[in-house]
């Protein structure tokens, strides 16, 4: 802790080089141990003893770092959070640059917007649903609690029943791994995307969901978290897809509207005729982009089995095929 009170932790990661000196200063102690933002200003960090709950309309300050405390998410955001030794309930939010979990600690994730979420050494993190960029773990228990499992579109045995288990251990990196979350988000996870799913344990925990509509009309119907096997989606003008929205087995007609970032495709096909999709769009395998106008991101990306068809139509730089 800075003698300001922020809190601040290193590890390897961040690589460190050179002398580093520490100073002893006498700082006050924990006098507000229970927080509420947006009700109060958000502290610049969280010590021992301590918790914070942020909902709608709050912000965490910047490198955000949790210590030794409580953080319970139903709303707002911020941008870096990292937590050490904690307690963390994340049912909604949006975390614009990362989340990171360094160690021992305890995460219930059920929804929300994480651009970079990692997972190091030696924390119990169960996720029943939100939306993921980039997803690395290594090192710890990881539950995923969900329907449809598939390594490399294969569907994963044992997960027939409700509440039952099965533990992958890990996912090599040549695999794409995709399921649904129990709150109906769709993701894919490959080392194609820089994702890494090392774990102690990776333990799939099955939860039956109800069978999604055939056809979605946006924005005429409601927009979903993800697109199902089998899903048809017709998306105009006036209709936006949000970040790191995820189509496996699926179809999407684009005739206006918008998607943003982080768009990926798993054994999907998409026409789009006109509408903006946003940066790091990810076409893999078995799946087809054919491309007739609109206006693109940075760093697109086509993966091995994947088709990128292009007639015409506005790319920003750092396509890679």
């Amino acid at each position: 802790v800075l003698s300001d009170g922020s809190v601040v932790m290193f590890s390897k990661s961040f690589g460190l080089q050179g002398k580093l000196t520490l100073s002893h200063s006498t700082i006050p102690g924990v006098i507000d141990t229970h927080i509420d933002v947006p009700a109060e200003a958000s502290p610049p960090g969280l010590r021992y003893g301590q918790t914070l709950n942020l909902s709608d309309g709050g912000v965490l300050r910047d490198n955000f770092s949790v210590t030794g405390a409580s953080l319970n998410v139903t709303g707002g955001s911020a941008e870096a959070v990292v937590i050490y030794e904690s307690e963390a309930n994340i049912s909604s939010g949006i975390f614009s640059d990362s989340f990171d979990i360094i160690n021992d600690n305890s995460v219930t994730i059920s929804g929300g917007e994480f651009k970079t979420l990692g997972v190091s050494l030696d924390n119990h993190v169960e996720i029943s649903g939100g939306r993921f960029g980039l997803f690395r773990a290594n090192g710890s228990e990881l539950v995923l609690h969900g329907t449809e499992f598939r390594i490399d579109g294969v569907p994963i045995s044992g997960l027939e029943s409700e509440g039952s288990t099965v533990n992958l251990r890990s996912i090599s990196s040549d695999s794409i791994f995709t399921g649904t979350l129990a709150d109906g988000s769709v993701f894919a996870f490959s080392g194609q995307r820089r994702d890494r799913l090392l774990g102690r344990d990776l333990i799939l925990s099955a939860s039956l969901l109800p069978s999604p509509p055939a056809v979605i009309d946006v924005p005429s119907g409601p927009v979903p978290s993800g697109l199902r096997q089998g899903q048809v989606l017709n998306l105009h003008a006036g209709g936006h897809l949000g970040h790191y929205f995820t189509a496996v087995g699926s179809t999407i007609e684009m005739a206006g509207g918008s998607i943003g970032d982080g768009f990926e495709l798993v054994d999907s096909q998409v026409k789009i005729v006109t509408g903006v999709v946003g940066d790091e769009f990810g076409v893999l395998s078995g799946s087809q982009m054919l491309v007739e106008g609109g206006t693109y991101g940075n760093y697109g990306y086509v993966g091995h089995g994947g088709s990128l068809v292009i007639r015409s139509g506005s790319f920003g730089f750092g396509l890679k095929v």
